[in-house]
This record gives C-alpha cells, sequence and structure tokens, in this order.
C-alpha cells in the first residue's frame, strides 16, 4: 500500500514497501521504476529528503516504449525482437500507435502489427482532412504473452512521401487485463478534452498528429516525440484527459490488473 502522504516517513517504512537490503541506503531507490511518486531518477547527484518518499508506493504495472519509428518519406518499418517478459501472464499487452500527416490525400495502413504469434487487434483509427493538409492516426492492442526475445516486424502498408511525416510507437504494458475504451478524436487546432468515469485505476497509451506533421497530447500525458505516444496513471473516480494541439488522436485505455497498482 501507499506510504503515507502526510507524516513521519521511517526508513523501516520504505523498506517494506519496496524491499532492499541492509543497512538501507537512499540511492538503493534512485532511478528504480517500481517506485511510483517524486523519487530521483538514476543518476541524481543531490540529497533526497525523507518527505520525497510520500504517496509512492510500489509498483505492479509499467508502460515501456519499446519500438519508435519515424520517416519524413516511404514506410517507417522495423524488423527485430522485443523483450516483453516480467508480466504477468494474461495481462500484458501490446500497443500500437500509428500517426501520418500529408499534404494529399490518404489513409491509415489496414495491415496490423503482429507481435510473436499475436495478431494485434485494430482498436481506433482516425483521418481528419481539409485543403491545408491531411492527419490520420491509428492504435493496435491485444494481450500478449509475457517472453523474451519476441519476433517483431512490421511495415505499415501505408506511406507518404516528401516531407510528410510518418511515424509509429510498440508499447509493452505490464500489468493491466482489461480493454476499458478507446480514443477515437478530432481536435482540430484548438485541442480538447473528454470525461471518462473510471472504477479502477487506468492506463491511457495514445498518440496523434496534425497536418502538418507538429502537435502533442495534453499537459496531463507523458508526451513522447511528434506527439505520438503518452502514458498516463489515471485513478479511479471521474478523470478529465486533455488533448493538445492534435488534428486527430488515437489509442486505448486499459484498466490494471487484480493488484490495482501504479503505473511508474
Amino acid at each position: 500500500m501507499a506510504l503515507p502522504t502526510t507524516g513521519a516517513i521511517s526508513f523501516a517504512n520504505i523498506q517494506t514497501e519496496f524491499g532492499g537490503a541492509n543497512p538501507i541506503s537512499m540511492t538503493e531507490y534512485y532511478g528504480d521504476d517500481s517506485v511510483t511518486g517524486p523519487i530521483p531518477p538514476a543518476g541524481h547527484l543531490g540529497s533526497v529528503s525523507m518527505s520525497e518518499f510520500r504517496g509512492s508506493e510500489k509498483a505492479f504495472a509499467t508502460a515501456t516504449r519499446v519500438v519508435s519509428v519515424v520517416t519524413s518519406s516511404g514506410a517507417p518499418s522495423f524488423s527485430g525482437t522485443i523483450d516483453a517478459s516480467g508480466g504477468p501472464a494474461g495481462q500484458t499487452w501490446a500497443v500500437v500507435i500509428w500517426r501520418g500527416a500529408s499534404s494529399s490525400t490518404g489513409t491509415y495502413p489496414s495491415n496490423a502489427p503482429q507481435v510473436g504469434v499475436t495478431n494485434l487487434f485494430p482498436r481506433a483509427t482516425r483521418s481528419w482532412g481539409s485543403a491545408s493538409g491531411y492527419a490520420f492516426a491509428a492504435c493496435w492492442a491485444s494481450s500478449i504473452s509475457p517472453n523474451a526475445s519476441q519476433s517483431f516486424s512490421w511495415t505499415p502498408n501505408q506511406s507518404f512521401t516528401g516531407t510528410d511525416i510518418n511515424g509509429w510507437d510498440l508499447w509493452i504494458v505490464k500489468g493491466v487485463s482489461t480493454l476499458s475504451s478507446t480514443i477515437n478524436r478530432i481536435d482540430s487546432f484548438g485541442g480538447g478534452s473528454q470525461n471518462t468515469n473510471f472504477n479502477t485505476p487506468a492506463c491511457v497509451i495514445a498518440g496523434g498528429a496534425s497536418f502538418n506533421g507538429t502537435g502533442g497530447l495534453g499537459t496531463n500525458f507523458d508526451t513522447t516525440s511528434f506527439g505520438c505516444g503518452a502514458d498516463r496513471y489515471l485513478p479511479p473516480g471521474s478523470q478529465t484527459i486533455s488533448y493538445d494541439q492534435n488534428n486527430v488522436t488515437a489509442g486505448v485505455i486499459l484498466n490494471f490488473g487484480d493488484n490495482n497498482a501504479i503505473i511508474v
């Protein structure tokens, strides 16, 4: 359970929650991706106070971007192996977020990515266009076997040429059990938001693009390059997911597994 948000915190409290060796050392927990909360990353040089551990807890779920491919011309392809080990069976998911931007018409890929022997299921597609340009987003997601060195290769059968942006990310999410809902939006220029009520904690993986290849997800996302791909922990209750200047956004909201743990 999470450490108290107020009051004193002892070394024993920290070790009970996160494990560790005696004699205890603060540096044991720097950059530990089993920790959620404001704990310093690996390589932190300054001092850490006990109060920085308030509200943190041992995490059961993680979201890791394992492949990211971007190109300005042709199909952004990848062939190799990925590591999905360490996750629970039935609670490890692969999520691919694809986006493209073009000055001419186009569409999103129709061929699904495959991780190991699992074809990822299409979850959301979105397109938007005007005289100024076009934008496309798509998402595939499925539960996969939590194994190391799984084969993964994908060449989208849709690509653009010239200065247009094509790209996609593969995320491995561990500790989630079911698909709560999908994200399938158009937010022309001004951005927008949606309110969703969660019975259990949830993880959001989403991404998108605007017609000129720029834009980003909302400020309550942990964004990555070109506005594509983000992970966000949402606690139970009514939550607002905001979007910045994406013309199109596609993604999934995944429920945490039995432990209702926190994403890192």
